[in-house]
């Protein structure tokens, strides 16, 4: 079960490091760039070696097999769920923001700050937690380079096979997942995986150990960036942003809960720590994708950025309060 006391420390750091990037941009030390160039990072090698070293951990075993399959499903029903009530609630905004809204909704944080949550909440006990937040974040990829490109252009070319599979993160989980696999065989396990991936005196796991400490504080790094272009007002006089919070950081997350307690209640399916990484990745703020797709595909990128914002200060109070909700489990 998640410790909303050790959670709310967890998410305060990760929030605090906004400030560096805030602090940069407004002493002008910072390019206009710079969140561009720092995003690229993170999701082309931090994000990378992040969800790589989490296959690397642990040995096959079948109960973490399962509980991999498990997180991967109710992450895809999390996620339609998610698209078919933000298309539902925000129908009538207008349409610049309406696209930025939904993807918000659909798309949480789940990758740069829910896995190093959930590492920082419950490696101890289960070192392999990093696997299922980011299986999770394979169900994110799938949607996200698909159903996320269609949300802000509307084109149905995207959502294709090819795009949904070829992308960086779901490429990492497939090679991540191979290694987890062929863990099962004792001589590649000796011979191979011992002896060069998980090697501490060797180069693969110092790298991927260096660059995956990178993702949290450079994805806060960049929501600092983007922080100094909001407005005060316009945060105070949008009724949807209001909306949007209610319905991200609270309303849905605790849907969630309502299914994984319904499940374990009738006996279909009941497992705790599923639920922990279910309740932590549904109720992270918006992904900063949200804003990367917006500047990629021409959308609202200043809102998107208002949106990624807000909800990323606010998820300090949110996500303890009902990750507070698996005690009930």
């Amino acid at each position: 079960m998640i410790d909303p006391l050790l959670l709310l420390i967890q998410v305060a750091i990760l929030v605090l490091m906004i400030l560096p990037g805030f602090l940069l941009k407004k002493m002008g030390l910072m390019p206009g760039e710079a969140g561009k160039v720092i995003s690229n990072i993170v999701l082309y090698a931090a994000q990378v070696a992040l969800i790589i070293a989490g296959f690397c951990t642990v040995n096959f075993s079948t109960q973490v097999l399962l509980r991999m399959l498990a997180v991967f499903l109710l992450a895809v029903v999390t996620h339609l769920l998610f698209y078919f009530v933000g298309r539902l609630i925000y129908r009538k905004a207008p349409d610049e923001k309406r696209r930025v809204l939904v993807f918000s909704t659909v798309f949480t944080n789940a990758g740069y700050m829910g896995i190093p949550l959930l590492v920082a909440l419950f490696a101890t006990e289960h070192p392999e937690v990093a696997i299922y937040g980011s299986v999770y974040v394979a169900a994110f990829n799938v949607f996200l380079w698909s159903l996320g490109a269609f949300l802000y252009t509307e084109d149905k070319s995207y959502i294709s096979v090819k795009k949904m599979f070829i992308n960086p993160a779901t490429i990492a989980t497939f090679i991540g997942l191979a290694i987890f696999l062929l863990s099962a065989i004792p001589a590649v396990r000796t011979y191979f995986i011992d002896p060069v991936i998980r090697n501490e005196k060797g180069v693969i796991f110092p790298l991927m150990n260096n660059l995956k400490g990178l993702v949290a504080p450079l994805s806060m790094f960049v929501i600092g960036l983007r922080l100094t272009a909001i407005k005060v007002r316009d945060v105070i006089r949008d009724k949807y942003l209001y909306l949007n919070l209610a319905l991200s950081l609270i309303l849905l997350p605790v849907l969630i809960f309502g299914i994984l307690k319904l499940l374990s209640v009738t006996g279909i399916y009941h497992d705790p720590l599923t639920a922990s990484v279910l309740m932590i990745s549904a109720s992270a703020p918006a992904a900063t994708a949200t804003s990367m797709f917006a500047e990629k595909f021409d959308g609202d990128s200043p809102y998107a950025g208002l949106t990624v914002s807000v909800t990323s200060i606010l998820c300090v109070v949110t996500m303890p309060l009902v990750c507070a909700l698996t005690l009930l489990y």
